[in-house]
């Protein structure tokens, strides 16, 4: 599902609740107030940026963005995106929106876990063949999550996160027979 993130106005729309988008194309006005103060925060940074609504699904609505300096927006290993998404999930909070933001710039996201899967197969095929345990470099919560869900099933391989703080590092052992 497609949502434009174009800006119409007319009574029947202004009349209309806040909650989904009502008709393709259209965004609720907190959905704009939201792409708004997004677009402006990038703006503030010295960036131009276009943001618009790309799907919404399971009280997550995902954002996209688009610009000519989107590997700035998005960072080292996605620290500026998600720095961004924080900033936009605080906002969305003080409009009350119940939907978890999620923004992406040229599908980094999906880029970087299909990326973080082929690495935690790579590393177990490793582990097993060396029948040793690796330490991954460190991970926010959701990576390290997507790399024990993704070695969950592999049955001579266990892992656990080491460290402290937000960053932890994932080690992929060795637990054989």
């Amino acid at each position: 599902v497609h949502i434009d993130n174009r800006y119409t106005t007319d009574n029947r729309q202004n009349n209309e609740k806040e909650a989904a988008p009502t008709e393709a194309g259209q965004n609720s006005e907190k959905e704009k107030q939201l792409l708004t103060f997004i677009t402006e925060l990038i703006k503030k940074m010295g960036y131009a940026s276009q943001a618009e609504i790309s799907s919404h699904e399971d009280r997550k609505i995902i954002i996209r963005l688009s610009s000519d300096s989107s590997a700035i927006l998005i960072g080292k290993k996605g620290k500026n995106l998600d720095a961004l998404q924080l900033i936009a999930n605080v906002y969305a909070g003080k409009l009350q929106m119940n939907d978890r933001i999620i923004l992406d710039c040229e599908n980094y996201r999906i880029r970087r876990e299909e990326a973080l899967v082929r690495l935690a197969y790579t590393t177990a095929d490793q582990v097993v063949i060396r029948k040793t345990s690796i330490l991954l470099q460190p991970m926010n919560p959701y990576e390290r999550r997507l790399i024990h869900s993704t070695l969950t099933d592999i049955r001579d391989v266990d892992t656990k996160s080491e460290g402290e703080g937000l960053y932890k590092q994932v080690r992929v052992f060795y637990k054989g027979i």
